[in-house]
């Protein structure tokens, strides 16, 4: 018979053939369990299912308005929540790099929340500039304005999120128009202002001149130009910051914590708050959770952590504590 193995811990040809097999057997059930899970997800991105478990409001199929540049002087979808008898919180939400209007699944998940949720093009799309370069900010504030014309929104309770790039755009314009909105989410932010893509200028522009930028991608103190630095000390309203530990895009928590650090050295903490998962990724940014059917190690770290974010960011949008003042 022939042996496999060293001695004393030799397998005889029977053993490891079944041993190959069961090896062979366990590789296809990981594969159909994969497919399954995919299929599960790409199911609900289409169909978009009932809202979660801590919600009886139904989600929205599809945005209630897309807005135009020439109707409100913005791109964009209006994502409303179920009527109400009391005018509710609102957000202006832009995404990163990849241009384009936010994932609808992203912006959709506001409102059975009871949310009203602006999602915003800048560049990427029908109507504007291909690349993020020289996009001027003003666009930001048309979208809050507009959310502030409507009947149903609370304008004391607007807030703008940024994910990754769209972080320095939401920032940099509540801090140039103070008291525009009640609060900004930073998620998975930078710290200063960046050059655009490709790097032959600023990515963003205020009253048509260029922001200040810089080209080293990952600073929190850019050293070739001081001033890109953005001055979140001066921003007005609550600021929330969410980050990854392992974000390979960026070292967002650093960049966070830039941004905390200066906010504390100006006093203006108070209301903040700082959301740090050390083993999630830049995904985390996206903040929504996949559906509660698929558990939530299936996707690791990030789902983790964006389940235990989205019940406190929801709760700090509504922030009860303010609309009852």
């Amino acid at each position: 018979m022939m042996l496999f193995g060293t001695p004393g811990g030799a397998v005889d040809a029977t053993q490891a053939r079944g041993r190959t097999k069961a090896r062979h057997g366990a590789r296809i059930v990981a594969g159909v369990v994969g497919a399954a899970v995919v299929a599960v997800v790409a199911v609900w991105l289409v169909v978009r299912p009932g809202a979660p478990e801590t919600t009886t409001m139904p989600r929205p199929e599809a945005p209630d308005e897309t807005t135009t540049l020439a109707d409100h002087g913005v791109v964009g979808e209006l994502w409303l929540p179920a009527a109400t008898e009391d005018p509710v919180p609102a957000v202006v939400i832009l995404g990163g790099s990849e241009g384009g209007l936010p994932w609808s699944w992203i912006a959709s998940a506001f409102a059975p929340e009871g949310i009203a949720t602006l999602s915003i093009a800048l560049f990427d799309h029908p109507g504007l500039p291909d690349r993020l370069l020289e996009l001027p900010l003003e666009q930001v504030v048309a979208g809050v304005e507009h959310l502030r014309s409507r009947p149903e929104v609370d304008g004391d309770r607007i807030w703008l999120i940024g994910i990754s790039r769209g972080s320095e755009a939401v920032m940099l314009t509540a801090i140039e128009h103070p008291g525009l909105v009640h609060g900004v989410v930073a998620s998975v932010p930078g710290s200063a202002a960046v050059c655009g893509l490709p790097c032959d200028g600023p990515a963003w522009t205020i009253g048509g001149e260029g922001v200040p930028s810089t080209r080293l991608y990952g600073a929190t103190e850019p050293r070739d130009h001081p001033d890109a630095a953005i001055p979140v000390q001066d921003l007005q309203g609550r600021l929330v910051t969410i980050c990854g530990g392992e974000d390979e895009v960026w070292p967002s928590c650093r960049h966070a914590s830039a941004l905390q650090e200066r906010r504390e050295q100006a006093g203006v903490t108070e209301r903040d708050r700082h959301f740090a998962y050390e083993q999630a990724g830049h995904s985390v940014g996206i903040m929504a959770h996949v559906p509660r059917i698929v558990p939530a190690r299936v996707f690791g770290p990030d789902e983790v952590a964006r389940r235990d974010l989205w019940p406190q960011l929801i709760e700090i949008l509504h922030d009860e504590d303010h609309a009852a003042g």
